[in-house]
């Protein structure tokens, strides 16, 4: 009799933690890494369009991600290592994380292109150096939860702070794993 009422008990106690749901289960501290390309345009003083493609530099960080109790409601927390913090709530099921847009600076290294006379001759010189340019981006996306790990795929579209350069971005993946 003993025996089947510990079988009777294990067998509620599995069933129970099975019942766990998604919110409960992705809820935890991530350690993630953002990292992909973004192409920036610009149009030149002679007229035409210049466009590069830039590799964004890797984002290390911890997530956390916080259960709301309120149904499939989650609390995304970013802190970026040696940089920014920000927020944003999401929504799980399915296995499908999803979540408003949001925004986000990006600074990067680019190039500025630049022309200048030459005061003897008159010749039109073209001339190039990479300088540091902050773009404010709206990030959006979509994301999917596995056992230890949240993948997200984001594209970001920005406009530089000090030039007339946009951004764009369509294959952005944050990954992170469960710490």
């Amino acid at each position: 009799m003993n025996t089947k009422k510990t079988l009777c008990l294990c067998l509620c106690v599995m069933t129970l933690a099975a019942c766990k749901n998604e919110v409960t289960t992705t809820a935890g501290d991530y350690t993630y890494k953002t990292s992909g390309v973004v192409e920036i345009s610009a149009t030149l003083a002679d007229g035409t369009s210049h466009q590069q493609r830039v590799t964004l530099p890797d984002e290390t960080g911890q997530l956390q991600v916080i259960n709301l109790h309120s149904g499939d409601s989650l609390l995304l927390l970013f802190n970026q290592l040696g940089g920014s913090a920000w927020q944003n709530t999401a929504t799980v099921k399915e296995q499908q994380l999803t979540f408003p847009s949001y925004e986000h600076a990006l600074t990067l290294m680019v190039e500025d292109v630049r022309f200048d006379t030459l005061p003897v001759t008159g010749t039109v010189v073209r001339d190039s150096v990479h300088q540091r340019e902050v773009f404010d981006c709206t990030v959006s996306g979509t994301g999917h939860t596995y056992d230890d790990a949240i993948v997200l795929t984001l594209q970001h579209i920005g406009t530089s702070r000090t030039s007339e350069k946009t951004l764009k971005g369509t294959d952005i993946q944050t990954i992170a794993k469960r710490n």
